[in-house]
């Protein structure tokens, strides 16, 4: 929405076009923190992007030596004015101090706070203060543009009205968003619970019935399946190293490979032997900072045949009479194997680690290999159906982001809630405002230091 669309927008009976400088005030009071030592303070960094929510945040050290900040009270609106936390917003209700790259806002009796916080918040704000500010890409919002900015303004009551219509969307939304936040959780939990039915002979059972067949699981260990174990190359690798793709940690990934991110080298014929690999082979992430990626493994596809593979990866290659690749692949992700090798690398030095000969060590559960393959193909199918509802869910969760974006929309369009033709109309209001203005040449002073009287006689004559 352009300022010049904006300003022809039809608006609703009772409704007025104002600027921004009509509704809020902007406080400016720098204070040094060692003055208000114990206060909390709020950073860009600890407001919600788009929700309107407050993170955890610290409080001010006395002895901190930072920069001057800005001084906020109850009910004012932390307006964060600068990239790359632009248009990030809340509405507080105790006393503390802010980043300078925030404005401290106050409402004045035309607006009702979260009716100004919710603007604030929305897409058509966004394109207008971007319009008013000559481009689409802030780096930061100055205070003259945001004064002179347009914004819809209904009559107070249907003000209250849509505010008590968006806190109610909004908390259906977010208890929505929640409830899919723990998808992912309990996605790995469902496959982890797969997994342990599938090495214990649960999902395979009715296979075995049909073929005449028994569970005969033989215990061993990893070392002995395999016919190889080796480490990666240390040689340097880049985008345009050379002739030979090298993979990576972040190639692997859970259970196949992603060659899109692929550096490369250059290396000898006797390199090329020991290192190439095969289909088959799989790929394991030896060490990491990241206890949960050590462990972490990959069957090697076609496309990555012949390439090598760096140092902190270990190449398993797997006796094909004995084991199906996907098979190892699997186990080596289930919960028992999982806390094991977490257990032998986990390291205090901040580097995990494991090596081979404790990875030939590990326990390994050996089916025949007709059960291997049923095994790999019931699994496959339950992942299947697991990863379709988690990215049916991921997408539902786009959507709640984007129904939140509308529900704005239809509020500062007059369509979210009904307009009432006995509510005083905004021109009434502005026209108070413009009256104030008129008898005084200077703003009246914000600054509370603890009465908060005036405030509350604001409130009171609204909510009357």
């Amino acid at each position: 929405m352009t300022q010049e669309r904006f300003e022809s927008w039809p608006l609703p009976k009772g409704w007025a076009c104002v600027r921004f400088e009509d509704v809020a005030e902007i406080a400016q009071n720098l204070v040094s923190p060692s003055k208000v030592p114990d206060l909390p303070h709020i950073a860009p960094n600890h407001i919600g992007s788009g929700n309107r929510q407050l993170l955890p945040y610290s409080t001010v050290r006395a002895d901190a030596v930072i920069s001057s900040k800005q001084r906020f009270y109850p009910g004012q609106i932390l307006f964060t004015k600068i990239r790359p936390y632009l248009l990030k917003s809340v509405l507080v209700d105790f006393d503390g101090v802010c980043s300078a790259d925030m404005y401290p806002l106050w409402t004045k009796d035309t607006a009702e706070p979260k009716y100004l916080l919710y603007w604030l918040t929305s897409p058509e704000f966004r394109e207008v203060i971007a319009h008013e500010q000559g481009r689409t890409v802030l780096p930061k919002i100055n205070q003259a543009a945001l004064n002179k900015s347009l914004m819809a303004l209904p009559p107070l009551p249907e003000q209250r009205r849509i505010v008590a219509t968006i806190d109610s969307l909004s908390a259906k939304s977010r208890r929505a968003r929640e409830r899919l936040d723990h998808i992912p959780r309990l996605v790995e939990k469902y496959k982890q619970a797969i997994l342990a039915a599938a090495f214990r002979g649960e999902l395979t059972k009715n296979w075995r019935n049909r073929t005449g067949r028994r569970f005969d699981c033989e215990s061993t260990t990893l070392g002995q399946q395999l016919v190889d174990i080796r480490y990666g190359t240390a040689k340097k690798c880049d985008y345009e190293g050379g002739a030979v793709g090298v993979l990576r940690i972040p190639n692997v990934q859970l259970g196949k490979l992603q060659i899109d991110d692929l550096k490369s080298a250059d290396f000898t014929s006797d390199e090329l032997r020991k290192l190439r690999l095969e289909k088959g082979d799989i790929l394991i992430i030896r060490s990491n900072g990241s206890l949960d990626l050590v462990g972490r493994s990959a069957v090697v596809d076609d496309a990555a045949v012949g390439m090598l593979f760096a140092g902190y990866l270990i190449r398993l290659r797997l006796d094909a009479n004995l084991v199906i690749p996907e098979y190892a692949q699997l186990y080596l992700q289930a919960t028992t194997v999982r806390e094991l090798v977490e257990r032998l690398a986990k390291s205090t030095s901040g580097v995990n680690n494991i090596n081979s000969t404790q990875l030939q060590e590990l326990p390994f559960l050996r089916p025949s290999m007709d059960e291997q393959r049923e095994i790999v193909r019931v699994i496959g199918v339950a992942f299947s159906w697991i990863d379709r509802l988690a990215s049916e869910a991921t997408s539902a969760r786009k959507l709640i982001d984007h129904l939140d974006q509308a529900i704005l929309a239809k509020a500062f369009r007059g369509e979210l809630v009904p307009q009432d033709p006995n509510d005083e109309p905004a021109s009434v209001l502005l026209e108070r405002i413009t009256a104030e203005r008129k008898e005084t040449a200077r703003p009246r002073s914000r600054k509370r230091h603890g009465n908060f009287s005036s405030l509350a006689t604001t409130r009171s004559r609204r909510s009357k």
